[in-house]
């Protein structure tokens, strides 16, 4: 019976990435996983790599948490589980399916024809971008009023923190240029 892998679209990054940290948190691996700026696909290699690294004691008996043994062997398909799979599937109904598809199609083509066929785009302003807007406009303005306008001219795309961080990257850079000064929490153009 051979073993392989469960399709890629059913195993979740969250699952996956809290299991790679029970993993590494165990310290059985000689080098921890590095989850930052990986695809799953590579997270799942890396997994399968490390739990297959960690030793079995004398009796056979796998040496890692039992948590992530049970996630391991829930991201493996052997043969049987994938001849049952596709025993179910060959027995359902067709005649649905195809009624599904002639509806989705219908709809489909009623969204069609409701889209206008010429639409105006409008560009959307980055969170830095209209941080310069608005100290161009004002020309002098405090730090709180900065960040309430640019939320706002923002739609409230964003939460309030990641405007702070934006409009304070904004003003170190624009600093930097000597464009504006900050003072006292206060920006003004130069």
């Amino acid at each position: 019976m051979s073993v392989r892998l469960i399709e890629m679209k059913k195993i979740k990054f969250k699952e996956l990435a809290e299991e790679i940290k029970r993993l590494n948190d165990s310290g059985l691996l000689k080098k921890e996983i590095k989850t930052v700026g990986k695809t799953k696909e590579v997270l799942v290699d890396l997994f399968v790599e490390a739990v297959q690294s960690i030793p079995d004691d004398a009796d056979d008996n796998w040496t890692g948490p039992e948590e992530t043994a049970e996630y391991y062997m829930s991201l493996l398909e052997t043969d049987a589980e994938k001849i049952e799979n596709e025993w179910f599937v060959k027995e359902e109904n067709t005649e649905e399916k195809e009624s599904i598809k002639e509806e989705n199609t219908e709809e489909k083509e009623s969204i069609k024809e409701e889209k206008p066929q010429y639409k105006e785009k409008r560009k959307r302003k980055g969170r830095w971008e209209l941080t310069g807007f608005v100290i161009k406009n004002e020309r002098e303005i405090s730090f709180e009023d900065l960040v309430e306008k640019v939320d706002s001219l923002y739609d409230g795309r964003s939460n309030k923190s990641s405007i702070i961080s934006a409009v304070s990257t904004a003003i170190s850079a624009l600093v930097g240029f000597g464009v504006v000064v900050y003072e006292e929490k206060i920006v003004k153009v130069v």
